[in-house]
């Protein structure tokens, strides 16, 4: 029986050069890669590492209802010459295999492959046969078409293990060259693929003489951290380099941090994620040469990358407001924003009171509103290691006092010894992204004036002007290199932008790469949707990512949208949005019709009413306010009744949107929530229990779930069983906010 796992290029390797391995840059240290670059002159044909599925969207990136029918637009934006794509492993490789799946638990699992610089138009040879299974039935569509439908996002192609995917491009090679980049993902992002290979080289297909031969060529960089280093010297390198999450969590588990050497290396990164926002912002600090911050999209489960853009925002609220200036750590009203669990070594018990040590921020431990049962609660647990008192050493913490160090809980723990290593496990916490990245993108912009010129013929039609921006990277003109852009010109390939840009890089003179939206620049999963309503109105996009972060970790990076569709009249309630670069609850919510069904209720923090205060109706010029005095109840401004639910993606109506916030995935996002509190639930009342009413609503696409909504009695779910059973912190993050 062949092996699971093939290297993804073939010898000889002669002419093959590394550009750079996993890890440190060969000319500078403090840029960390995380993926392998290689050159080859002439082409180079790769192949399928590992039998599974080839995605535009990564691991753990949502998907389409299956409900709905693929949709071959009319018209639209060209393929870029060069893609991303993702081979997701197949599940069934670590089921059949019990020695593969222990083998790589040691590295912690391997979920997908990254292939860089893809060029789009060898995917059709190189697929070849594989195209006519990515549909059901089988070639109902064109091979051209899979591919198109592929690049875009709109479906997955299957492949097996050794099969010619297709060709590296020549995008940022030498003349009479290709590149072609690789990585793994694993479960905490991207890792050393040279090292996953040796160390799982006994599942390799390739023959072993083969596979020293790849090594030869890329040679290991793991652990990227010295193993010799001391711990010290380990935190120390942490405030040089920013570090992919893998590599940290290799740092936290070798040297064993305490959870306040942990802490260390967190303000480390952050301080220098924060370093690369100011740059982005166009408020660099005096004498910074660290580069304008662009999220890593490899790295996108690192969550200290998370919690820094969020805490940059959430204190720079209204970034193209005249004269906006992010507050600094330290300032009057400056919010620190949190994602790590709260825990320490040596907590004591007094009955059902116990005091922490460490001085943990028990502010963090918060009451949420309970509209069930009309009540604030705290939701939070404590895990006591040593505690003898209960199988699961898990409770409810029922309240918290920060002067203290106290928390009181729902039952007595008894502590072997009479201390206990602890951890507090906080509510999951929501972050949408919106805008994230570019939705278009080239790499030769030039400018005449505030004119900019693209190139490639992209699709401008949907274009929205005073509303979408650009990022201009070798702009000299605007700190930020961010535009508004005012006015399109899709014949033209032009837009005009509120400055004129004075280009100083790309790959000619007098010219920029360029992407829109401007967001963080990151990718966007892919998604193909066609949205109206059109006209004067403009064009609903998904130009978001959902993330969820639980129990110290990154879940998911879902494609969404915060504001509301643009089909209805000025004026109308429903064309405002919620104010972004803002804190909400939000909790689980059977809504009042099929459609939304089993949706999520967003709220103003801690508050009783169902809705939020400050919301803009940010389509119109001016923006203009949508709101009621802060924690005053909204009625005649803000919004109520506010959802994270399912939306079509083809409509000429635009998005499923009266105010919410919602996406195609939106029940890829449910199940995610789902399945985390189903473990925490298990950790809470043992071993193989779940809510087994909760539970009904996993795994149900948009038709499934109206079908669960409509059913009466004991196969049904009734509020009573979905209302308040999740609940959580949501953060609304815009970097491209309009201001009013």
């Amino acid at each position: 029986m062949a092996e699971p796992l093939q290297l993804f290029i073939k010898p000889p390797y002669t002419d093959w050069t590394e550009i750079h391995g996993y890890g440190p840059d060969p000319l500078i240290a403090s840029r960390i890669h995380t993926h392998l670059l290689l050159e080859k002159t002439g082409t180079a044909q790769f192949v399928a590492a590992a039998t599974g599925k080839l995605s535009a969207r990564p691991p753990h990136g949502g998907i389409f209802s299956p409900n709905e029918p693929i949709t071959i637009p009319a018209a639209a934006d060209p393929l870029p010459a060069s893609v991303i794509l993702y081979l997701h492993l197949s599940p069934l490789t670590a089921a059949g295999n019990p020695a593969f799946r222990t083998r790589a638990l040691q590295i912690n699992r391997i979920d997908a492959f990254a292939y860089f610089n893809v060029e789009t138009s060898s995917l059709e040879a190189g697929l070849a046969e594989l195209l006519d299974n990515a549909t059901a039935p089988r070639a109902s569509l064109t091979r051209a078409q899979v591919v198109d439908q592929l690049v875009r996002g709109s479906l997955d192609a299957p492949v097996t293990a050794g099969h010619a995917i297709g060709a590296a491009s020549s995008r940022g090679a030498a003349a009479g060259s290709v590149r072609l980049g690789f990585t793994v993902i694993t479960r905490f992002g991207p890792l050393d693929p040279a090292h996953i290979y040796d160390h799982m080289r006994d599942f390799v297909e390739d023959g072993q003489a083969d596979l020293d031969a790849f090594l030869a060529l890329a040679p290991k960089s793991w652990p990227v951290i010295d193993p010799n280093a001391s711990a010290a010297t380990a935190i120390q390198m942490t405030q040089s380099a920013l570090y992919a999450w893998p590599i940290l969590q290799d740092l936290r588990v070798t040297r064993g941090l305490t959870a306040a050497e942990w802490r260390t290396v967190h303000d480390n990164q952050k301080a220098l994620w924060r370093e690369r926002l100011l740059q982005r912002s166009g408020h660099p600090p005096a004498g910074s040469t660290a580069p304008p911050f662009a999220f890593d999209d490899l790295d996108w489960m690192n969550l200290f990358q998370l919690e820094a853009v969020v805490e940059f925002y959430v204190n720079y609220t209204d970034p193209w407001a005249a004269g906006a200036v992010p507050l600094s750590p330290g300032a009057a009203g400056y919010i620190t924003v949190e994602f790590l669990d709260l825990e320490g070594a040596a907590a004591t018990a007094a009955a059902n009171v116990v005091t922490l040590d460490g001085n943990p921020n028990l502010a963090r431990v918060r009451e949420y509103y309970n509209f069930q049962a009309g009540a604030d609660q705290r939701r939070d647990f404590l895990f006591l290691e040593s505690d003898t008192a209960r199988a699961t050493k898990m409770y409810r913490i029922t309240d918290a006092n920060d002067a203290a160090n106290t928390v009181t809980l729902d039952g007595n723990p008894v502590l072997d010894g009479g201390t206990s290593a602890w951890k507090i496990q906080l509510r999951p916490v929501g972050v949408i992204i919106d805008s994230f990245g570019g939705r278009l993108s080239g790499e030769a912009a030039t400018a005449a004036g505030s004119v900019l010129t693209l190139e490639g013929t992209p699709d401008l039609s949907k274009v929205n002007p005073n509303f979408d921006t650009v990022y201009l990277p070798s702009d000299t003109v605007r700190a930020s290199r961010t535009y508004r852009i005012t006015a399109r010109d899709d014949a033209a390939d032009t837009v005009t932008l509120d400055g004129s840009p004075t280009l100083d890089g790309g790959p000619a003179a007098n010219s920029s790469a360029w992407h829109i939206q401007s967001g963080v620049s990151g990718q966007l999963p892919g998604m193909m949707y066609n949205l109206g309503p059109g006209g004067a109105r403009g064009y609903d996009h998904f130009d978001g990512i959902m993330l969820i972060v639980f129990n110290g970790e990154v879940h998911n990076k879902i494609r969404w949208t915060s504001y509301t569709s643009r089909d209805y009249a000025a004026g109308n309630q429903f064309l405002s949005s919620l104010r972004g670069n803002r804190a909400y609850d939000f909790m689980t919510y059977r809504s009042s019709n099929a459609f939304r069904n089993y949706s999520v209720r967003i709220v103003d923090q801690g508050r009783s009413y169902d809705g939020v205060h400050e919301a803009r109706f940010y389509y119109s010029t001016p923006v203009t306010a949508d709101s009621v005095p802060a924690g005053t109840s909204p009625n005649g401004g803000g919004k109520t009744e506010i959802r994270l639910h399912y939306s079509g993606f083809n409509s000429a109506n635009g998005c499923s949107s009266a105010g919410c916030l919602v996406s195609p995935s939106y029940h890829f996002l449910r199940d995610a929530l789902i399945e985390l509190y189903q473990q925490e639930y298990a950790a809470i009342n043992g071993p193989g229990t779940q809510d087994a009413q909760v539970q009904k609503a996993h795994g149900r696409n948009q038709d499934d779930s109206a079908v669960l909504w409509n059913t009466a009695g004991a196969n049904g779910l009734n509020g009573a069983n979905w209302n308040d059973k999740i609940i959580g912190t949501f953060w609304v993050i815009r970097p491209d906010e309009r201001p009013l």
